[in-house]
């Protein structure tokens, strides 16, 4: 799906994800205010979303508040 960013915000996304060591590769990603960017919402919580981007990293508890859905898959 496409979001518009409402404001300014920057994302911890998990990159990998190492299950033999507990490893977890994290990057954080900015994105500014009406920003369009595609993600896949892959758990909704009600108020946030966990989402995955195209290149399959992950972020976890992002509220729904903080982006606008202008198109759907």
């Amino acid at each position: 799906m496409k979001i518009k960013w409402l404001k300014d915000v920057t994302i911890t996304c998990v990159e990998s994800y190492d299950e033999k060591n507990g490893m977890v590769d994290e990057t954080d990603e900015s994105f500014v205010k009406d920003e369009v960017t595609e993600f896949d919402i892959f758990d909704d919580r009600g108020i946030t979303v966990n989402i995955q981007f195209g290149d399959g990293s992950v972020a976890y508890g992002v509220p729904k508040s903080i982006y606008e859905v202008i198109e759907k898959d």
